[in-house]
């Protein structure tokens, strides 16, 4: 199983770059600070044993978007069923 801290904190890197490119008060910016919020309520459900495969899925599908970037991992796509 991936770490999922691991990519919490890269999805966090990631959004840091989109929102240094995005012009203040645009849209880009209200997208990037909406994805930060997910990023961080999911990663706060870790050990919360009810909730943690559904934030350990929003986090890949969020990472997938970023898919191409360096440091990227495999081990990051979502499980398909």
């Amino acid at each position: 199983m991936a770490d999922m801290n691991d990519l919490a904190a890269w999805l966090r890197a990631q959004l840091d770059v989109d929102q240094a490119n995005a012009a203040p008060d645009s849209q880009a910016r209200a997208d990037v600070d909406a994805k930060r919020r997910i990023v961080d309520r999911c990663a706060s459900e870790w050990g919360n044993d009810r909730v943690e495969a559904l934030a350990e899925d929003v986090l890949r599908e969020l990472a997938l978007m970023y898919s191409a970037r360096p440091d990227y991992r495999a081990e990051w796509q979502p499980l398909r069923a």
